[in-house]
Parts: C-alpha cells; sequence; structure tokens
C-alpha cells in the first residue's frame, strides 16, 4: 500500500535541541511532547494534542496518531457528535 502522507523526516521535525519544530514556543523536547499526549489529565492531553494540531503539518500530526486518539477520545469538553 502507498502512503500519500510526507511527513516532515526525523531529523527536520526537532531542533538541535530535540524540540518539534510545531512546539516553537514551548522548550519542550519530542520525547516531553509525547509524555503530555499520555498526561493523566485530559486537559494537559487536550491542550498539546490541540497545539499539534494548530500548529504542525497535517501529515506530521499522523505521526502522533494512536496518542492523539487517545487524547481526543478522552477529552472532557470533546463535542458529543465527534467519535474517533
Amino acid at each position: 500500500m502507498v502512503s500519500l502522507l510526507a511527513p516532515t523526516p526525523p531529523d527536520r521535525l526537532v531542533d538541535a535541541q530535540d524540540r518539534p519544530y510545531f512546539l516553537w514556543d514551548e522548550d519542550l523536547t519530542i520525547g516531553g511532547f509525547r509524555e503530555r499526549l499520555r498526561d493523566p489529565d485530559p486537559e494537559v492531553r487536550a491542550y498539546f494534542l490541540g497545539k499539534m494540531m494548530r500548529q504542525a503539518k497535517p501529515d506530521d500530526v499522523f505521526t502522533f496518531t494512536t496518542l492523539a486518539e487517545r487524547a481526543i477520545r478522552d477529552c472532557p469538553n470533546q463535542d458529543a457528535g465527534f467519535s474517533p
């Protein structure tokens, strides 16, 4: 199967300090970002998921899809009509 997605290569996804380009205003590494997407607090997960969805290339969001789906599903403020 051929993928139509064109995510940013891993070496270009982060800067020299291992910070993702889409978190330009946060001092957070890619590992720290992944931890925030698994945070027990649904508000934290929703905040960082939303930030990624606003700032990252759409194809890069799918690099984190599994974690993002979990964060959306657990978001306390999700629209009742939305289903991941």
